[in-house]
């Protein structure tokens, strides 16, 4: 009797390892399999790269103390990754060099089309959730947020921003702004 007993608990336990195993992989996400593919720029522009001599057309300038923070946008860009239609795609350079993307689009199949080039680009993201997504890389990180936004005739509509952003010019920048900070400080 106690035999049949230590049979039927063995069977329990394997049932359930079965079970939690299964489950498990129910709900994994395949995306994780993707390896990721670290990113050294954009359109061959690399991170510290000037500014190109030739096919952009500035948006904005701002001055900072010294250090200039300029946006550009190409005059002839193709607005698509994968099968996405895009809104914008602005260059960011920081005191001359190149250091930032930032991608716009909307639309529900487009902002899905984009994150799904990202994802097959980048690899899963490092943090998630329903409307916002960030992968950390040596080199570069880069976020993707879905937000709903209104139109002029009060229709809402999702609209995509996602960016890409060099990790040693934002430290260099970080650096810088705190260093402005500390001189600040003396000014009380």
């Amino acid at each position: 009797m106690d035999n049949h007993k230590e049979i039927e608990m063995r069977r329990k336990r394997i049932w359930l390892v079965l079970f939690f195993i299964l489950s498990f992989l129910a709900g994994y996400d395949f995306f994780s399999l993707v390896e990721a593919d670290e990113v050294a720029g954009f359109r061959g522009i690399k991170w510290g790269d000037p500014l190109p001599k030739e096919g952009m057309k500035l948006i904005e300038k701002k001055q900072y103390s010294g250090k200039v923070l300029s946006s550009y946008q190409r005059k002839s860009e193709e607005l698509k990754i994968g099968s996405a239609t895009l809104g914008s795609i602005t260059y960011f350079f920081w005191d001359g060099r190149f250091y930032s993307i930032i991608i716009t689009c909307s639309g529900d199949n487009n902002n899905t089309a984009l994150l799904n080039a990202f994802k097959e680009r980048l690899g899963y993201p490092s943090k998630s959730d329903d409307d916002f997504y960030a992968w950390f890389g040596d080199s570069t990180n880069a976020y993707l947020r879905y937000r709903y936004t209104m139109n002029l005739k009060f229709d809402f509509f999702m609209k995509t921003e996602a960016k890409l952003v060099s990790e040693s010019i934002s430290k260099e920048m970080f650096a810088w702004e705190r260093e402005q900070s500390t001189k600040g400080k003396s000014d009380f």
